[in-house]
């Protein structure tokens, strides 16, 4: 018979309950032979000729916050500069999304598997796994000696550490993934390959700490020689056209891939001829084309269609495809003024005012003044005023002609040309008078008549 007060004398043991039974480890498929880096999901090949032999890159598709550190145009600069001995028969390059189980239990930079099953075909191939960087990474203060000896490399790779009395904390950053998996991971690997290639059949006998001891210089030896010849370390290279050549997606790696479109956009805002407008517009489409269309935002179709609006060339058709990006801001987020305001300038020189008006006064004006400096607020205020002067409201547009004057009164130095204001009244209207003997505009340009 049951006793409910007996107490289970397997508590607190290895026997309790399921336990034994619950261990946690990588899951494998039971009918399948591959190794658990050979279970890619969604991925991409590309192909590449390196020193005449043809390389593959597998791209595999990353988790949100999770990113490829390194290009694959990063990846054939340190390729190019390796032995072709060297690599043998290594000609795969796997980038690829560690499982979550994967990270817990296996985690690494990068492994090099030397009989790859890839699409029914065996081939040693280097794996770089994709990383996270909104966590860290937490080693153990009893450290054996030769992770000790990898946490400096770490440290010299630039990564911040933080200890405390239980543990190391690793902060992974973008350019120091990048530095540990470029210019250390992929030469440690391929120095396996080497020795594997050298000893053959004895390679298995080797013991790990040797194997890892020998790959390890071959690493320190290739990174001195291409810091000697000033071949590392270099900038991170973005391709966007061969991304969207090679279909490959450009949030698998980077993360913010809006400091290259702003570093773009800042260049076209600046004095620029002709032809640099349009390789820096051009520069900015490819980006902003790599990227699926569901993940940009408000702020990229205004940036799109701000770059066509002040391009120079067929004006007709460069507004209308700026008029067309920045419609489609706004249905992304009716509340973006900028694209509200820029919308109504391409209807304002299309001559529609009605439409113009009306998208006007739906800028959220307080917004614009508080944000931007006071000389577009007070050009929008004059803009209205045209609108409604032109479309027969001519008491509606003197009064907010009234306000402009007021302002070029007091902050006249700050502000812009009030072209529309002085095109649309006669120049014996008192505003335009009165405008005319403000310091600025004392000039023939804008020379008053007498009423």
């Amino acid at each position: 018979m049951r006793n409910p007060i007996r107490r289970n004398k397997n508590i607190g043991t290895a026997k309790q309950g399921f336990k034994q039974n619950n261990k946690m480890v990588i899951p494998f498929l039971r009918h399948s032979t591959k190794f658990f880096p050979e279970n890619l999901t969604e991925y991409t090949k590309v192909r590449r000729c390196i020193n005449g032999v043809n390389f593959l890159f597998v791209v595999e598709k990353t988790r949100p916050d999770y990113y490829h550190a390194c290009t694959i145009e990063d990846l054939e600069v340190i390729l190019r500069n390796v032995l072709v001995k060297d690599l043998g028969d290594l000609t795969t390059i796997i980038l690829r999304q560690p499982k979550r189980k994967e990270e817990i239990l296996s985690p690494v930079w990068g492994r090099l598997v030397y009989g790859y099953e890839f699409e029914n075909v065996i081939q040693p191939a280097i794996i770089l796994e994709a990383q996270s960087y909104q966590r860290s990474l937490v080693w153990k203060r009893n450290l054996h000696v030769d992770a000790q000896r990898e946490l400096e490399r770490l440290r010299h790779d630039g990564h911040r550490i933080e200890e405390n009395r239980r543990e190391f904390r690793i902060y992974p950053e973008p350019d120091k993934v990048r530095a540990t998996q470029l210019y250390r991971t992929l030469l440690h690997e391929i120095g396996h390959y080497v020795q594997y290639n050298q000893t053959g059949d004895e390679y298995v006998y080797i013991p790990k700490n040797e194997r890892e001891a020998f790959a390890h210089r071959y690493a320190d030896k290739m990174s001195k020689i291409l810091q000697e010849s000033r071949q590392i370390p270099f900038d991170r290279i973005v391709d966007f056209e061969a991304l969207t050549r090679d279909n490959l997606q450009i949030s698998d790696f980077i993360d913010g891939y809006k400091d290259f479109l702003y570093k773009k956009f800042d260049a076209f805002d600046k004095p620029v001829d002709d032809s640099e407008k349009l390789i820096l517009r051009n520069a900015v489409e490819v980006i902003l084309k790599a990227i699926p269309s569901p993940q940009l935002d408000a702020e990229d179709y205004y940036l799109w269609g701000y770059l066509y609006y002040f391009s120079d060339g067929d004006r007709p058709t460069l507004r209308k495809v700026a008029k067309e990006k920045f419609e489609q801001s706004l249905v992304v987020d009716p509340g973006y003024y900028m694209s509200r305001l820029y919308l109504a300038h391409c209807l304002h020189d299309e001559r529609e005012l009605d439409d113009a008006l009306r998208e006007y006064e739906r800028v959220d004006q307080e917004a614009l003044r508080q944000e931007f400096p006071i000389w577009r607020y007070v050009k929008l205020r004059e803009q209205i005023g045209y609108c409604y002067y032109q479309l027969g409201f001519p008491t509606k547009g003197e009064a907010y002609f009234e306000e402009v004057l007021e302002y070029y009164r007091t902050i006249d130095d700050q502000l812009a040309v009030p072209s529309e204001l002085l095109s649309c009244l006669p120049k014996n209207h008192p505003i335009f008078i009165a405008l005319c003997n403000i310091g600025s505009f004392k000039h023939d340009n804008f020379k008053a008549e007498p009423s």
